[in-house]
């Protein structure tokens, strides 16, 4: 058989040029497969009812929370601001694992734009703060809202207070409840050390101040309420995300716990604290609880992965990079555990051998993103995964 010399020139071309492409793009030359309903159904409803199933843990847990703020504020003793911040870790460890549910316009953020049209991910979880503007610090014992009286303390008056001229001003949420149990954090050896006195009578702003713990705890029982709610199995939102096109709902999954690993835990949460060396960039830098947070992010992208059936779809596609994949979520979560606490300690000190550790940590959070999007090749979907 003859092969004309354009036909072989044309085949030596693209031969070099796939050849020079990065494996990433050699990936993507393959023809995509095609997802049908019948695969990606059973995905998406058991990823709907994990979802369901972990806001429903998550308003138990805000409930817990309020009630033993309510118990606290009317007897304020060591013991029950124990049992607050005790309450405070059970909720915080359920809300870091549905953030694996994020950063794809579900119910929990919703679209960009005017605050009506936001989810109440800027209301539970904004960070870092300035302290100041909601209570006192050191060097300055009259800041915050909580010590102006001519400041109204209700639900609407926090929210509305929530990022008013600034992102730092931050006024609801897990963290700003966070400060008002532990308080500033002075030292890298241990959490702050909020006095139990600043809630017991002699402290003139003591009513305020646990106004302001009981209602944004209340405010976060609503919030896990709703995103019960809207992720009910007959519920509009639920129904409508069962009816996207299988390669849609498959892309939002996966782009929630991709940005999660990649963007949040590697970039925002571990590399901008590393390069900062400020401990105001830890994310729990009042209670120094953020390397806990970092766990159970970690258990919130492997329920989302094997709960929900994705890993068994992956291996229809790609059995080798699954088993790749499966491996590697052990390594991630071995590489987080492995950082010791307080993470603070490790911020502040440049020389501190642990930070190879976090860098460990976070050149495998960034690998577990890229072995995803590589194995998502398949059917072409687009997860804005960046190449190593």
């Amino acid at each position: 058989m003859r092969i004309g010399l354009g036909f072989l020139t044309s085949w030596m071309i693209a031969a070099v040029v796939l050849a020079g492409a990065p494996a990433h793009a050699q990936k993507k030359a393959r023809t995509p497969k095609v997802l049908t309903k019948t695969e990606v159904a059973p995905v998406a409803q058991a990823y709907a009812a994990l979802v369901y199933k972990t806001y429903d843990e998550l308003l138990g847990a805000n409930q817990k929370l309020l009630s033993a703020a309510q118990k606290f504020v009317a007897a304020p003793t060591n013991e029950n601001l124990e049992a607050t911040k005790e309450a405070w870790k059970a909720a915080r460890l359920i809300y870091s694992e549905t953030e694996a549910f994020r950063f794809y316009g579900g119910p929990i953020d919703k679209a960009d734009g005017a605050p009506a049209e936001r989810g109440p991910e800027p209301l539970m979880n904004a960070w870092p703060i300035d302290e100041a503007y909601l209570d006192y610090v050191k060097g300055n014992e009259n800041a915050g809202l909580i010590q102006n009286p001519a400041r109204p303390i209700t639900e609407d008056a926090l929210i509305d207070a929530n990022e008013k001229d600034g992102e730092r001003n931050i006024s609801t949420g897990y963290h700003a409840i966070e400060f008002l149990l532990w308080g500033q954090d002075l030292s890298t050896t241990s959490p702050g050390q909020r006095p139990v006195s600043d809630y017991q009578p002699t402290n003139k702003f003591a009513a305020r101040r646990g106004q302001v713990l009981v209602t944004l705890t209340g405010l976060l029982v609503k919030q896990s309420e709703a995103l019960k709610t809207a992720w009910a199995p007959s519920a509009p939102q639920t129904v409508a995300f069962m009816a996207e096109a299988p390669d849609e709902i498959l892309r939002k999954i996966l782009v929630g716990v991709t940005t999660l690993s990649a963007d949040e835990m590697a970039g925002e949460r571990l590399t901008v604290a590393l390069e900062k060396k400020d401990p105001e960039h830890e994310q729990d830098c009042f209670s120094d609880f953020s390397l806990e947070d970092m766990k159970a992010n970690q258990r919130g992208i492997e329920k989302v992965l094997v709960q929900s059936g994705l890993m068994d779809l992956f291996q229809k596609g790609r059995r080798k990079e699954t088993l790749g994949l499966r491996r590697h979520l052990d390594i991630v979560s071995k590489n987080i555990a492995s950082i010791p606490a307080p993470f603070d300690a490790i911020l502040v000190d440049e020389k501190n051998p642990n930070r190879k550790k976090v860098e460990t940590a976070i050149a495998s959070l960034q690998k577990q993103a890229r072995l995803i999007d590589g194995i998502t090749q398949t059917w072409g979907l687009e997860l804005n995964v960046q190449a190593e």
